[in-house]
């Protein structure tokens, strides 16, 4: 399983402080029935710091019963502790994950050689194919391209989330590894510049709120359609933009629940949006056609 197109870094949305599940199923089938090629998990972008062990097991579950095969779903592990690390790897490989997202360790900063080890233990330790995840501007911790030739070359590293927003390291991670992994861009708005230097998808925030567009900039591009897959991002740029107002989920899943689609609720320490942004997310949505609740 080497991932390609487009994937949906999925939110995972609160009711009363507890897990809301029936929301959840609804996310997640919007996705498969927009077409996006699969789902990640308890990301970034799904609060994953603030779910309990217990809480990932019922979402791991959900996320595939809902999936049923049709989609992969590659669940998001990893904290700044390798073992902790690895106890969220074998929870997903026995719950039936298709793969695993593993994030850099943060805080600790580890060496180049902190990181291949790292990664090393991850792949002996299951039998999941494994997606490193470089976002320094939140670790504190950058996958190098010297660093990301050598990870390339472990068996079951199938690819790589850059999300670095460093689109001269993107190209040169990318021209060194070609052929050896995928490497994926974390970073919305730039999903055709990271296609046109050898990119092979997207794991998307902004495709929480509008998977059918990104899917459609997808098929335009593998169609040599470049013309329409530019038309296509330009219409979805503003909108694109707005998710990152603030910090990443706050505006993702204010825009959901401005689109009636789960509660406007987040885990400390994550808040509400402040409210002077709240305008530049409704208009955004409303300029892209949405429908939102008024109030």
């Amino acid at each position: 399983m080497q991932p390609r197109g487009i994937w949906t870094a999925i939110v995972t949305p609160f009711a009363s402080g507890n897990f809301d599940a029936p929301a959840y199923e609804k996310l997640v089938e919007r996705q498969v029935q927009a077409g996006v090629h699969g789902i990640v998990s308890l990301g970034t972008t799904g609060e994953s710091p603030t779910v309990s062990m217990a809480e990932r097991e019922q979402i791991i579950k959900l996320t595939l019963d809902i999936t049923a095969g049709r989609i992969p779903v590659i669940v998001g592990c990893g904290s700044n502790s390798t073992e902790h690390t690895l106890a969220q790897l074998r929870q997903a490989e026995t719950l039936g994950a298709d793969g695993a997202l593993v994030v850099t360790p943060y805080y600790n900063k580890p060496t180049p050689a902190g990181l291949v080890a790292h990664f090393q233990a991850c792949l002996d330790a299951t039998g999941l194919p494994i997606v490193a995840y470089n976002v320094p501007g939140r670790t504190g911790c950058n996958i190098d391209s010297d660093t990301a030739v050598k990870l390339s070359q472990l068996d079951r590293m199938v690819g790589l989330k850059e999300a670095s927003n460093n689109i001269g390291q993107f190209q040169e991670t990318t021209r060194r590894t070609l052929g050896n992994w995928n490497v994926l861009s974390g970073d919305d708005p730039l999903l055709l510049t990271s296609l046109a230097c050898g990119g092979q998808g997207l794991i998307s925030v902004t495709s929480n709120v509008i998977p059918e567009k990104f899917v459609s900039i997808w098929n335009h591009w593998t169609k040599d359609e470049v013309d329409a897959a530019r038309n296509d991002m330009f219409e979805a740029l503003d909108l694109i933009h707005s998710m990152f107002v603030s910090t990443n989920p706050i505006p993702v899943k204010t825009a959901l629940a401005m689109l009636g689609l789960i509660r406007e609720e987040f885990r400390l320490p994550m808040c509400p949006l402040d409210d002077a942004l709240k305008p530049k997310v409704a208009g955004t949505l409303k300029e892209f056609g949405l429908d939102i609740r008024e109030g």
